[in-house]
């Protein structure tokens, strides 16, 4: 049947859902930022601290989850040539 539930998870949500567990989010913090309508972690990258407050439902917990990917991203794109191995 289209349309129902399979795992606690609307069928057409799974995909969007893989970018951020890949990334080391949890399954809560996943569904608040899904709630808001974030559907790319990226999004988190550009978004300032300001806005990020804004978030409904995101508790203590998911901030730090998302303080820590964006200081591993935001990192990378502030100094590219760190990141990159040299031979």
């Amino acid at each position: 049947m289209v349309g129902t539930q399979e795992w606690g998870v609307g069928i057409w949500e799974a995909p969007i859902r893989i970018p951020f567990q890949e990334r080391g989010f949890s399954d809560r913090t996943i569904n608040a930022l899904i709630d808001c309508q974030i559907d790319l972690p990226e999004r988190l990258l550009f978004m300032s601290k300001k806005q990020l407050k804004l978030l409904r439902g995101i508790g203590e917990t998911s901030m730090a989850e998302i303080v820590a990917y964006r200081d591993r991203f935001l990192v990378l794109l502030s100094h590219p040539a760190e990141s990159v191995c040299r031979i």
